[in-house]
């Protein structure tokens, strides 16, 4: 089916065809209305894991958020600046 663009298919399916085919036909259009769903889902949730790839960037708590620390975790964090 690739290189078939769902209107093409759906241009096809407009085409008067015998009786008894409306369901079929239903059946299809929903169907297509689901693919275009999935892949909308699929391509948010790709540039969504597309962030995900790249390194967390370093941090450094400044002296005012430490204040809200516990007094061992102050005490590591002066270590760390030592360093």
């Amino acid at each position: 089916m690739e290189g078939i663009r769902a209107s093409d298919l759906e241009s096809v399916m407009s085409q008067s065809e015998p009786s008894g085919s409306e369901p079929i036909k239903a059946n299809l259009r929903k169907a297509l209305e689901r693919l275009r769903d999935d892949i909308d889902r699929v391509e948010f949730w790709a540039n969504a894991l597309e962030g995900l790839t790249h390194p967390v960037p370093d941090y450094q708590a400044s002296d005012r958020l430490s204040r809200h620390l516990l007094p061992h975790a102050r005490a590591g964090m002066r270590e760390k600046a030592n360093h």
